[in-house]
């Protein structure tokens, strides 16, 4: 009996437990499916937000780069970028990217909405990458923790989706990151070649990424010596070098190579200081910015905004403090160790930009969530209330993640329908063989400026201006029939050319009044 007595008291135990185990696996299993409804709900309103949101006119920029190459010589004004227009900073790389887009939809506004939804793939597939090369480098616990945070960053939220070379760039650099984690695995000379290639992609995309390209190359090339594999390098320099060396014979064959080094390097430098209200660093963290934060005043996502910075600078404390500690480094500590500096350096460089617009974010932002991601798991780690600590974090996320959705889509809603529809009416009213002054979106150039005449008057924006005839000789030569500038643009041009437009042009349109016609 007392056998059959301690079996039952066992039975019950056991089952006790198991009903224990059960319940809080169920409490659990409901908790996590109701954080992952909640992120899956703020990931659709990110990216509502991003397809719906009223568009930059560097959207339009890069649109009308691409119509321009399209067009070739059966205009003017041609195909070539650096020769027969002025570009600037851009290499025709991201229009040439988005142009196939644009000639299957049409040259019209329809084009836009195409290629937002083409640049949220690339933001999805940038997520992909970047989420693989966080759980190898980091662990599956930090990257449960940087997808929230990167979803929740406004700053993510308002221009990683806009249609920029900023985006393409990025998203070459986080493929250069995952080839590079492969070749270290396999120890593959080829993968060390296929990452210089996605490094070569995003460096003639954009220059904006060279401080990562470098930090990455240095600890890579670093790494290798360490190993005695220094041979390999050149399998990363040579990949690195193939865009580069393709897009220097594109320039040599169609004579801009020259003018493309004038432009992209020189001029873009002298550009920083020709702009009239120079935008410094810490400009977008101001509160009440509607556009950016989604409301005005003071919302979560602007709240956020600042915790997320100061979580990224606790992030890259304990990280670099940790990679200086050890005597030996991992293979991948030294991709760790490019990440930090990356980080680092380009914070720095901020501080020293004189026009820090919101767009230079793009490629540091997911660096600012995966810092806030290692401080988070480290503070937990190091807790001796993991549960609660844990707890206490899950609960504020999904506040912010609750409070963020509706900021979402708000942004959502800012269409800007009256400035499209007058889009609309112009392109009805201008014929599609008309050149207009200054650029508008698919109409051949007037003057072959697609960028800069805006600029403040200065010793810069002369120097751009040398490298044509005043303006009004193109006016004249070609008759253009169509100005589109406003009372304030209009001081932006040179004198001598205001009172060309004035003399020869008058205003038509009651409901539009930036448009002038020809006399």
């Amino acid at each position: 009996m007392k056998s059959i007595s301690r079996n039952l008291i066992h039975s019950n135990i056991y089952y006790s437990l198991l009903r224990t185990i059960y319940s809080r696996l169920r409490i659990s299993t409901a908790v996590f499916s109701i954080l992952g409804i909640i992120f899956l709900i703020l990931v659709y309103s990110v990216l509502r937000s991003g397809y719906y949101y009223t568009y930059d006119t560097d959207e339009l920029f890069h649109m009308q780069y691409a119509y321009l190459l399209f067009q070739g010589k059966s205009i003017h004004q041609g195909s070539v970028p650096f020769v027969d227009f002025y570009t600037s900073v851009y290499t025709p790389v991201f229009a040439w990217t988005i142009l196939p887009i644009i000639k299957l939809v049409g040259f019209t506004l329809s084009a836009a909405k195409a290629l937002r939804a083409f640049m949220i793939f690339v933001f999805l597939l940038r997520v992909t990458a970047t989420s693989i090369v966080i759980s190898k480098l980091f662990g599956k616990k930090v990257l449960l923790f940087f997808l929230p945070l990167f979803f929740l960053d406004p700053f993510t939220v308002f221009a990683a989706m806009q249609i920029r070379p900023d985006n393409l760039m990025t998203l070459f650099f986080s493929f250069a990151l995952l080839s590079l984690i492969f070749a270290q695995e396999k120890k593959s000379g080829t993968l060390l070649f296929s990452t210089g290639i996605f490094l070569g992609l995003s460096l003639v995309t954009l220059l904006k990424i060279l401080p990562a390209a470098l930090c990455l190359i240095f600890f890579c090339g670093m790494y290798l010596y360490k190993n005695k594999s220094s041979i390999k390098f050149i399998f990363l320099l040579s990949g690195t070098l193939v865009p580069v060396i393709c897009l220097a014979f594109y320039g040599i064959a169609n004579g801009s190579l020259f003018p493309m080094i004038q432009q992209v390097i020189f001029d873009s430098v002298k550009a920083f200081g020709a702009f009239q209200y120079p935008v410094p660093f810490g400009n977008f963290y101001w509160y009440n910015n509607l556009y950016i934060f989604g409301a005005p005043g003071k919302p979560a996502s602007w709240i956020f905004a600042w915790i997320l910075l100061f979580l990224a600078c606790m992030g890259a404390y304990e990280l670099g403090k940790t990679l200086l500690s050890k005597k030996t480094l991992e293979p991948k500590d030294y991709i760790k160790s490019s990440v930090v500096c990356t980080l680092v350096v380009t914070q720095i460089s901020f501080f020293f930009i004189n026009n820090l617009y919101i767009q230079y974010y793009i490629p540091i932002s997911w660096l600012y969530a995966l810092m806030g991601a290692i401080a988070l798991h480290d503070l937990v780690a190091t807790s001796q209330k993991k549960l609660m600590t844990l707890t206490f974090f899950a609960i504020v996320i999904t506040t912010f993640m609750i409070r963020s959705i509706p900021l979402n889509i708000s942004r959502s809603t800012i269409e800007d329908r009256e400035r499209i529809a007058v889009y609309v009416r112009r392109l009805e009213k201008i014929p599609i063989e008309e050149k207009v002054f200054p650029a508008f979106l698919f109409r051949p150039l007037a003057f072959p400026m697609l960028y800069g005449y805006f600029m403040t008057p200065s010793e810069a924006t002369g120097a751009f201006l040398s490298h044509y005839a005043p303006i009004e000789q193109y006016l004249e030569r070609d008759k253009v029939k169509f100005v589109i500038l406003n009372d304030y643009t209009m001081t932006l041009i040179p004198q001598s050319t205001q009172a060309y437009i004035k003399s020869h042009y008058r205003r038509s349109d009651p409901d539009d009044e930036e448009l002038f016609i020809r006399k």
